[in-house]
């Protein structure tokens, strides 16, 4: 029997092979580029790049303005938890994935509703957790008088609504943020509750879910969600600020730390607790491992300080921007989850009426602003909208400005 012949080579356009190469770097920013373009060949084996061309892409990449970029999450059910309401659209011009309306959609009805999949309590949720009258897994009230399933954490005052809550807690990372689980995890909450740092601490459940995953295709679904975060690095975001030549070297110096604290924290030098090794998985999956780099770190940092209040959710990352949306973010408390915190569950309703097919947006910022704030507020996502909403108030602020001599 002949062996099967080699799928044929394809020579990608710029338009398909840009969006690839984009992802690859904001996903491994440590690596050169010769790996860069094996990892691309490995991804896109039918495609035949040369080290040529893929320099001069790269080059070009590096000249433009960094921008944020994500890409799909493998293994989301989209037709499941938009309810068959929304599909995945790809957007030319830099713009990405999004999403538009797979059925005419009525003002008023509620589109979807989504728990996150990774979430760090904000400063006010954590003091009602270690008050102990929340859940410190999933943030629901206890009713009075305590429910007879309740349980606390082995070490440390905290307390769950059942030891499934404990169990998941533990398994998404509190063993590594526990002091009695994990003493050497101090300094990260000194650095953290001095600050106020809330994305710190996103960053810090994101390692922990990645670090502690049991099984290889969990940790995939937690990367992936990860790379689907469009984002800017932090430096890159706070760069864009006037005041960066006088603030980097504070600001370097306070990222520094606050990454050796999260090492310190996931991958202790020394030999860890007994109780604290059935979390740490070694060896670490290279994918996983490049996630743990000073670059990753400012990656995420940037994307978690962007979007999230105190989760991030895995279909609404999809959403893009509009000064004119069509969808609203609301925390709705439900019967079934009294007391649950209103960063927690959210759930997406519809501003008006919307057609099939048409892109579904939220504000990144408050709508209310003045154009000005508003460009200047999403500035730091690193874009400038151009809805047209910003054109036609861009145009009134320009004859303003000439009006009054500005």
């Amino acid at each position: 029997m002949s062996a099967p012949s080699p799928a044929a080579q394809v020579f990608p356009p710029d338009g398909e092979l840009l969006p690839s190469i984009v992802s690859l770097r904001t996903s491994h920013p440590s690596l050169g580029i010769p790996k860069l373009l094996i990892l691309l060949r490995q991804t896109h084996p039918t495609w035949s790049v040369s080290d040529k061309r893929f320099r001069k892409l790269l080059s070009s990449l590096a000249a433009a303005p960094a921008a944020p970029s994500s890409k799909d999450i493998p293994g989301l059910d989209v037709e499941k938890v938009g309810r068959g309401k929304v599909a995945v659209r790809w957007f030319e011009g830099g713009k990405g994935k999004g999403l538009v309306a797979a059925r005419p959609l009525e003002q008023g009805e509620i589109v979807w509703t989504e728990e996150p999949w990774i979430y760090a309590p904000s400063w006010d949720v954590l003091a009602a957790q270690r008050s102990t009258t929340h859940c410190a897994h999933c943030t629901r009230l206890f009713p009075s008088p305590p429910p007879p399933l309740l349980t606390s954490c082995p070490r440390c005052p905290l307390k769950y609504c059942t030891r499934l809550c404990l169990t998941r807690a533990l398994a998404n990372g509190h063993a590594f943020l526990c002091a009695g689980h994990n003493p050497a995890c101090a300094p990260l909450w000194q650095l953290a509750e001095r600050e106020r740092w809330h994305a710190l601490m996103g960053v810090a459940a994101i390692w922990g879910r990645i670090i502690a995953c049991e099984k290889e295709e969990e940790r995939e679904w937690v990367v992936g969600c990860l790379d689907a975060l469009a984002g800017l690095s932090q430096e890159e975001r706070a760069r864009r600020s006037g005041d960066w030549p006088t603030q980097a070297p504070a600001l370097q110096s306070l990222w520094k730390s606050a990454h050796a604290a999260l090492l310190q924290t996931y991958r202790p030098s020394g030999p860890p607790p007994p109780h604290l090794k059935k979390y740490l998985r070694q060896p670490l999956p290279a994918l996983a491992d490049s996630l743990l780099t000073y670059e990753s770190f400012l990656l995420t940092l940037g994307m978690y300080s962007l979007k999230s209040r105190g989760g991030v959710h895995a279909l609404h990352s999809h959403l893009n921007h509009s000064c004119s949306p069509n969808l609203s973010v609301r925390h709705i408390m439900t019967s079934n989850k009294p007391g649950v915190p209103p960063d927690w569950t959210i759930t997406l309703v519809a501003k008006r009426d919307v057609a099939p097919g048409e892109e579904l947006c939220v504000s990144y910022v408050d709508p209310c602003l003045g154009v000005r704030e508003r460009r200047e507020r999403l500035g730091e996502w690193g874009f400038e909208c151009g809805c047209g909403r910003c054109v036609e108030e861009g145009k009134e602020e320009g004859g303003k400005d000439k009006r009054e001599g500005k």
